[in-house]
């Protein structure tokens, strides 16, 4: 029984725990799996830090975002869409400001701004 009490519960599920350092950018990779959704604006910060932040058609997420099959992947986009995170535009999406900010990946984050 002891055993038992000292197993992380995520490994008696098979899963682990969810990390917001992962979003973030803080958590080392492959230290766990991403959810669909941290895939998702993980894939997108990384296009704005690259400075592509024009709107992506769907299929390209998908191709990119391997952690989501297609159904929830739609499911995970409409969701960041409600929650004002990403925009969507006749099949292609963009990150808002607001998703930018929240990841670290904004020109404010970055200290850009500071020259004034």
């Amino acid at each position: 029984m002891a055993a038992f009490d000292d197993t992380d519960l995520a490994e008696i599920l098979g899963q682990e725990l969810p990390n917001l350092d992962a979003v973030t950018g803080g958590g080392g990779k492959g230290t766990r799996k991403t959810t669909g959704r941290e895939a998702i604006l993980e894939f997108f910060g990384q296009r704005w830090r690259e400075g592509d932040r024009g709107p992506v058609p769907f299929g390209e997420i998908g191709k990119n975002v391997s952690a989501v099959k297609t159904r929830a992947l739609t499911n995970a986009l409409k969701k960041l869409v409600t929650e004002r995170l990403l925009c969507s535009d006749g099949g292609f999406y963009m990150m808002t400001e607001e998703a930018a900010a929240l990841l670290g990946v904004d020109d404010k984050s970055k200290g850009e701004d500071d020259d004034e």
